[in-house]
This record gives structure tokens, C-alpha cells and sequence, in this order.
């Protein structure tokens, strides 16, 4: 007995010491937000973007800056406001350059010498010019229509500022932008951009962390009062929960590991499914004490029974969270390996510190109220009894909800969007909707050219036309606005040539190409040709903005488009490839259903094996999967049937989710097992597996589908879906669980001498 509490003292004691290290690094954990970290990891595409980008630059590292007046944008004290802000814009650290209605210029060539002259489109100093200039700008919307809305009441400032900032700098940057706008009084302004949106996200990510464990630890101290009704039936999985989150916060910081956008549900993730194994085992802890044994017995003989269960459970979890590493996304990846280490982590203290604690803890401090006992011995009771009644017809209802489920599945669309991972009603969404609204859109287009005609570049005739084909389907058929191209250049070029007229907005006469190339190159900022043009002339880039139409609808242009290239270009003049951040994010989602498959595939095999080899019954193996497959079907239907698209993170959902149910499956068959080799009768076995495991199943269930229903007051719907379609799958199996699996078990088990033995339970439970 002495050395029992001594080592128990001593693993308390480092396990506190322990849990004080690990809070002080846990509090320093740094927030981070990088969007491409979500390109496809180690794959060619992103690649190709990373070199495209280091000859051309980047396609992202701009800001966009909305601004309405109500009263009309053609008003000189506003425009006079707004020459200011442009003004100030470019005075700030790290801006290149800003362009604005106020110093937006058309070129001209002077007749005599050739000199291009700028000109701007608003003549500020002119009291009298706004209704002309106006005129002017909307006869050559073409050319405006970036920075004036149809409606004139918005105008647009786009700001170049240095590519690749780091995080630091970019929010210091984006927070000077913000503050520099809101000096004016602009009746609305909106911004939008690569390092906006870091700033915001970084900021929310850190609020909902603390958002989802503050959640989490309400519903298990909740929870746990309603179970255990005890101050250490609350008191020690609250503690074994928190040391969890501590250990694992404490080794991503030792790992220089961020939070990041998926890794903040982490903490509430770890403190649900490790108080599901705190609570199967001290609910068979209190349930040894009350057959009168003591406390060392009662510890024996708990992990005598639920131990194995515990252990192969958290390595089925484990399993689910590992085929995250299939991903080709790393924060994804980082979740699946962080996750692994923090449920290894519970484990190990359900196994060291959780009996320490509970031999200190005197036996009649767990115990709580009889009556509570009582309502779920009868509730059980009362339920195994309709199950017994109903077996063949529970059973066989597996049959039409997988018809519903196939059903629904087909249904389900891949698709995404830029801003998919905010809700409507955030002012970061309402930004980028007034973009789509009022403009173009928000949604970077880029196109790489390589020229394949041997000895020839893009300054050839025949290879601009076939350009300039290309840029007008982009424009009517794709949807791209706003292209610049090689052959918009040149049409520019050819315009400015001919005094600004619109009929010579297009490509030159073959005499002239080669004068307009010369030009064209010398023109600096007027041209800027370099950005477009590789100098041996061999490669070039069309770029543009679009509406954010979603991937399932840019699929579909994707396809056209390559047959249009096919059917109505000469394919021999030159190549193209669709690049840059956009399609890197969209390359994601046409990887999802493979690497879901695949994940879920190897989880299945490897959860059947353990299953197996464990329990030495095939019946067992597809018994476990048919309870844990059901759910799934049943949430891919849910998606189906509401249109809730397979992306990134509704992906994630059906491995994470199936690694987790199968814990209280495993439970359930391993007490099951138990129970029959006592030489019990199916039957018996059966009643005494569930009237033993259901509470703390039924409770282990709530509290995993109550932490992730936490997710869902989340501001980006990623997290959302996460824990909406998490908790329902959860519950899903919960009722597998509690309902279909004990009436898979009767039908596999003695069935005969069941029908036989139900007269007898029935007459007990009376």
C-alpha cells in the first residue's frame, strides 16, 4: 500500500511539474495564416506557379480599396478626398505604387516627334471638366473599368505592394492601410487583398481558439456534473483533458508550429475524445467499487477490462487522424500528425496519471447520486428490451437507408471558392461580394504562354492574332475582365499610335509590329511589357481578373476552353497553362475524392485488421464496420441532399470521424467478448454488455458530439462544417451503436435460444 501512494505521489508530482513547463510555452504559441500553404504539397503545378511567379511576379500581392459615394463619384470635393488618400497611400513602407481614378492617365503620341504624352482622365484643376471627363472615361470603359463602377457611385484604388512580405511586416502594412483609408470620411470603403486578409484571419483564428476551449470546457464541466455528480467526478477528466491540450500546445511551440487556420480546432478536438477514454474508465471504476471491492482491486479490475478497449480505441482514432498525412495540403497534414501526438499523449496519462489520481482519491468521493444510477439502469433496460422485441426488423433497416444514402451521395458536387471559408455576414466576405458586385471580382486569372514554333517569338504577327483570338474568348466565353496580355499591349500601343482612337484598338499592321516592339520596350511604366513578356520573347503571360464562379463551373471553362484551343487556334504556334494561386487552390479540390478514398480505405483495412486480429471473428470485423460505414453514407447524403459541397474541409470529416465512432464500437464488442468468455450465454452476455457500457457510451458520445457542435460558432465555415457534419456523423453512430449493433450481434449469436431466453428478460426487467 505504501508504495503504492508513493508512486503515485511521485507521478503526480511530475506530471504537475510537467504541466507547469508546458502551460508556459503553450501561453507563447504564435498565430499564423499562409493561403498557400494550402497548394498541393511537393506537386508539379505548384512548381511550375513558384518558378512563373519568379519571372513574372506575383499574381496576389496587391490590395484592392473600394470607395462609394452616394451622392456620385463625379464630385469634386470627394474626388479631391480621394486624391489625397492616393496620395498618402504612396508614402507608406513597402508600397510600390498606387493606382487610382485620380492618377489614371490614357497616352497619346505626339505627331511630330513621336514622344508618348499621358493624359490624366480627371482634370482635378479644372473646376469645370468632371461632366466631360466623365464622358470620356465611361466612351473608353475598356481601359476604366477597374477603378469606376457602372453605376458611378464606387470607385476602386489598387496598391502594389512588395511580393512575399513576411507575416510580421505584412500585418504591420495591412494595418497602416486600413488606418491610413479610415482617416477620410468615405461614405463606405471596403478593402481587399492577400495581406488583409492575413491580418483579419490571424486575429480571428486567435479569438476562436480561445472561442472553442472556453466552449468545450463548459459542455464537459457540464456534462460531468450531469454524470458523475461528484467535485472529482469533474475535477480529474477536467484535469487529465487540460494536461492534454497543455502537452501538445508545449511541443508545437518547441516544433515552431503556428495555429493556423485548422490547427485551432485542435485543443477542443483533444479535450473531447480524451474525456470519452477518462470516462469509460472511471465509469468502470465507480462500477467495480459498488460490487464492494476496494480501491486497489477496483483498479485492477478495471484495467483488466476496459484497458485493452481504451488502448484500441485511441489507436483506431489515431489511425483516422494519420490518413490525414495522405493529404497533399500540409496544414492538413500538421493536424493528422499533431492530432496523433496528442491523443498518444492522453493515453499515456489515462495510464499513468489518471491512476495515480484516482488511488489518492478516497472510494466515497465518487460516489453520487443512487437515483442517477438508477434512471439509466431503467432507461437501459427499458430500450435493450425493444431492441430484443424489434432485432430482425433494426436489422434489416440497414437496407433502405443505404438506398437513401446512394441516393443522396450522387448529389454531391466538388466545388469551392476563394472566400468559401467565411460566412455572409462577415465584414471580410461583404468586402469581396461588393468587389463582385461593383467590379470585375475578385478572383486572379493567369495564363502562361510558351511559344513551340521553332525560331519564332511572341512579336510574330501570326502568333499575336492567334493571341488576340485567344484574349476576346477569354473575355466572352471565360468570363475574364480587365486582360492583360502581349496582345492587349500591342492593341494599346496601336491606340495610343492613332490619337487614342477605339477603331485602332487592335493588333498593328505586320510593317508596324516591329516599330510598335521597339516602342513598346523603351515605354517603361507606359508599357510595361517585362511584366508580361520574357526579354528572348519565347515565353508570356495573360493575366486578368473574374467573378469567383466556384471550381465546379471553372471545371466546365476549363474544358471548353481547352477545346477551343484545340478546334479554333494553331495548336503548333505555341502552348498554354493555366497557373497561379486560384488554380493551385482548385488543383486541392480535384485531389479531394482520391485522396478521401484513399484515406478512408486505408483506415477501413487498417481498422479491420486490428479488429480482427484482436478478436479472431470475421463477424466481429464486419459487424464494426457495417455500424461505422452507416453513419458516413448517411452524412454524405446529408450533403448530397443540401447542397454542401466535398471541399477541403468537409473532406477531412469522414476519416477524422470514422477513426473516432469506432472507439465506442470497440468498447462495446470488447465487453461483449468479455462477457461470453465467462461462459455467459450470448443473450446474458449481451443485456449485461449494455446495461454496463451504454451509459458511458451514450456520455462519451455526447461530449464528442457536443466539442465538435462547438466548431459551429465559428466565423469561417470550414471550421463550421467540421463540427456540424463531425457531430452528426457522431450521433449517427451513436445510435449504430446503441440500436443496430446489438441487433447485429443477436442475429450473428445463438439466435434460437435468444427468442427463448427474451420471455425470461422481459419477466426480469418487470
Amino acid at each position: 500500500m505504501t508504495n503504492y501512494k508513493k508512486t503515485s505521489r511521485i507521478t503526480l508530482i511530475t506530471f504537475g511539474l510537467l504541466a507547469l513547463i508546458s502551460a508556459y510555452f503553450a501561453l507563447q504559441i504564435n498565430f499564423n495564416y499562409d493561403f498557400e500553404q494550402y497548394f498541393p504539397h511537393q506537386d508539379p503545378d505548384t512548381d511550375f506557379f513558384n518558378k512563373y511567379r519568379e519571372r513574372f511576379g506575383s499574381d496576389n500581392d496587391f490590395v484592392l480599396i473600394g470607395i462609394t459615394n452616394k451622392a456620385g463619384v463625379f464630385n469634386k470635393p470627394f474626388l479631391l478626398r480621394l486624391d489625397s488618400l492616393t496620395k498618402d497611400l504612396e508614402k507608406l513602407d513597402h508600397v510600390q505604387k498606387v493606382k487610382s481614378p485620380t492618377n489614371l492617365v490614357e497616352y497619346r503620341q505626339a505627331p511630330l516627334f513621336g514622344i508618348i504624352l499621358s493624359i490624366p482622365y480627371l482634370q482635378l484643376h479644372k473646376p469645370y471638366s468632371l461632366r466631360a471627363d466623365s464622358i470620356r472615361i465611361y466612351s473608353n470603359y475598356y481601359n476604366t473599368e477597374h477603378y469606376f463602377s457602372k453605376d458611378a457611385k464606387s470607385v476602386s484604388i489598387f496598391l502594389k505592394h512588395d511580393d512575399c512580405l513576411e507575416e510580421d511586416v505584412s500585418s504591420k502594412v495591412a494595418k497602416k492601410i486600413k488606418s491610413t483609408v479610415g482617416q477620410y470620411s468615405f461614405d463606405n470603403s471596403h478593402l481587399a487583398g492577400k495581406i488583409i486578409n492575413n491580418e483579419f484571419y490571424i486575429k480571428k483564428i486567435k479569438k476562436e481558439t480561445f472561442v472553442f476551449i472556453g466552449a468545450s470546457l463548459l459542455l464537459i464541466i457540464i456534462i460531468l456534473l450531469i454524470t458523475f455528480r461528484t467535485f472529482w467526478g469533474v475535477i480529474l477528466p477536467l484535469g487529465i483533458v487540460l494536461l492534454t491540450v497543455a502537452f501538445i500546445l508545449a511541443f508545437m511551440k518547441l516544433n515552431h508550429q503556428s495555429m493556423d487556420l485548422l490547427l485551432n480546432i485542435l485543443p477542443p478536438l483533444m479535450m473531447v475524445i480524451g474525456l470519452s477514454y477518462v470516462i469509460h474508465i472511471l465509469t468502470k471504476y465507480i462500477e467495480e467499487l459498488k460490487y464492494g471491492k476496494n480501491k486497489i482491486n477496483a483498479l485492477k479490475s478495471t484495467y483488466r477490462n476496459v484497458g485493452l478497449a481504451t488502448f484500441l480505441a485511441a489507436i483506431t482514432t489515431a489511425i483516422g487522424f494519420i490518413t490525414l498525412t495522405t493529404s497533399s495540403v500540409k496544414p492538413v497534414m500538421d493536424l493528422g500528425l499533431y492530432a496523433v501526438g496528442g491523443v498518444t499523449i492522453c493515453l499515456g496519462l489515462c495510464f499513468s496519471c489518471l491512476p495515480a489520481s484516482i488511488y489518492l482519491i478516497k472510494p466515497n468521493c465518487f460516489n453520487g447520486n443512487p437515483g442517477n444510477q438508477a434512471f439509466w439502469q431503467k432507461s437501459l433496460r427499458n430500450l435493450f428490451l425493444i431492441l430484443l422485441k424489434n432485432r430482425y426488423m433494426i436489422a434489416f433497416s440497414i437496407i433502405p437507408l443505404i438506398i437513401f444514402s446512394v441516393w443522396g451521395m450522387q448529389k454531391i458536387r466538388i466545388n469551392s471558392f476563394i472566400q468559401e471559408d467565411l460566412k455572409k455576414n462577415n465584414p471580410l466576405k461583404r468586402d469581396y461580394l461588393f468587389y463582385e458586385k461593383h467590379f470585375a471580382g475578385i478572383r486572379p486569372f493567369e495564363m502562361s504562354i510558351q511559344i513551340t514554333k521553332k525560331d519564332s517569338t511572341i512579336y510574330n504577327k501570326e502568333i499575336l492574332e492567334t493571341l488576340n483570338k485567344l484574349d476576346q474568348y477569354l473575355e466572352k466565353e471565360y468570363g475574364v475582365t480587365i486582360i492583360y496580355s502581349p496582345a492587349s499591349i500591342f492593341k494599346q500601343y496601336n491606340q495610343i499610335s492613332h490619337n487614342g482612337d477605339l477603331e485602332f484598338y487592335k493588333i498593328p499592321d505586320g510593317k508596324d509590329i516591329k516599330k510598335a516592339e521597339s516602342i513598346i520596350k523603351r515605354g517603361g511604366s507606359k508599357f510595361p511589357y517585362q511584366e508580361f513578356i520574357r526579354k528572348d520573347g519565347r515565353e508570356a503571360r495573360i493575366s486578368g481578373i473574374m467573378p469567383d464562379v466556384g471550381s465546379f463551373e471553372i471545371r466546365k471553362k476549363d474544358l471548353a476552353l481547352d477545346k477551343f484551343f484545340h478546334t479554333h487556334l494553331n495548336t503548333s504556334l505555341f502552348r498554354y497553362q493555366l497557373t497561379g494561386s486560384a488554380v493551385l487552390m482548385e488543383k486541392n479540390n480535384q485531389l479531394i475524392s482520391k485522396n478521401l478514398a484513399k484515406g478512408l480505405t486505408i483506415a477501413l483495412v487498417i481498422i479491420a485488421s486490428i479488429v480482427g486480429f484482436v478478436f479472431r471473428s470475421v463477424r466481429m470485423v464486419g459487424i464494426t464496420l457495417i455500424c461505422n460505414i452507416l453513419p458516413l453514407f448517411l452524412i454524405a447524403a446529408i450533403m448530397g441532399f443540401f447542397g454542401i459541397d466535398l471541399k477541403l474541409s468537409t473532406a477531412m470529416i469522414f476519416t477524422v470521424a470514422f477513426g473516432i465512432a469506432v472507439d465506442d464500437t470497440i468498447h462495446f464488442i470488447s465487453r461483449f467478448r468479455a462477457e461470453l468468455k465467462k461462459g455467459k450465454n450470448p443473450l446474458y452476455a449481451l443485456k449485461r454488455t449494455y446495461l454496463s457500457t451504454g451509459k458511458a457510451i451514450v456520455i462519451t458520445s455526447i461530449i464528442l458530439s457536443g466539442g465538435f457542435l462547438s466548431l459551429t460558432f465559428s466565423d469561417f465555415l470550414g471550421s463550421y462544417y467540421i463540427g456540424l457534419l463531425t457531430s452528426l456523423t457522431l450521433f449517427f453512430a451513436l445510435l449504430a451503436d446503441i440500436i443496430l449493433l446489438p441487433a447485429l450481434l443477436l442475429l450473428f449469436y445463438n439466435n434460437k435460444e435468444a427468442y427463448k431466453l427474451t420471455g425470461l428478460i422481459v419477466s426480469q426487467t418487470n
